[in-house]
C-alpha cells in the first residue's frame, strides 16, 4: 500500500449508549481521478437528535464537511442484481447506493446478550453535496457497511 493509491479510515468514538442499540453505517475512502483524497462516513445511530448530532461527514483533501442525518433503505438481491442499500437525507444532499458484494454476519444469542451483526463489503456510488452546493462524486468505490442490533 502506498499513500498515492491507498486510503484508510479508523473508526474511533466514545459515547454512552443505551442497553438496546441499533445502527446502520457505511464508510469508504479513496483517491479521486485527480488524486484528491476523499473519505465518507454515513450512519444512522442512537443519537438523541440526529439532525444536530450525527457522524455524517465527507472529507475532501483533509477538510471535513458535515452532512445531514440519513436514512438507510435495503433492497434484497435478485437473480439480476446485488443487495442494495440506499442512503439518503431529507434534503437531497446525500444520494449514495451501496451494492453488497461480500456479506459478513455474526449473530450471538447468549441469554444476557443478543447481537445481530452484518458487516458486508461492497461498492459505494452516487454523490453528496457540500454546504456550498459543490457536488462530490462517489464513483463505485470499495467500502464497508454495518447493520447492527445489540441487546444487553
Amino acid at each position: 500500500f502506498t499513500g498515492d493509491t491507498s486510503a484508510l479510515i479508523a473508526d474511533d468514538h466514545r459515547g454512552y449508549y443505551p442497553r438496546i442499540m441499533e445502527w446502520d453505517w457505511g464508510t469508504t475512502a479513496f483517491r479521486s481521478a485527480d488524486g484528491t483524497l476523499i473519505g465518507l462516513n454515513l450512519t444512522r445511530n442512537a443519537s438523541i437528535d440526529p439532525e444536530t448530532y450525527n457522524e455524517n461527514v465527507v472529507w475532501v483533501a483533509g477538510r471535513a464537511h458535515p452532512l445531514p442525518a440519513v436514512i438507510f433503505r435495503r433492497f434484497e438481491a435478485s437473480a439480476d442484481t446485488a443487495e442494495r442499500w440506499e442512503i439518503r437525507d431529507a434534503n437531497g444532499r446525500v444520494a449514495i447506493d451501496f451494492d453488497v458484494l461480500v456479506d459478513g454476519r455474526v449473530d450471538i444469542n447468549a441469554l444476557v446478550l443478543k447481537s445481530k451483526y452484518r458487516g458486508p463489503f461492497g461498492r459505494f456510488s452516487g454523490s453528496v453535496k457540500l454546504d456550498d452546493g459543490t457536488s462530490v462524486d462517489i464513483p463505485g468505490v470499495f467500502g464497508m457497511g454495518e447493520d447492527f442490533e445489540l441487546h444487553v
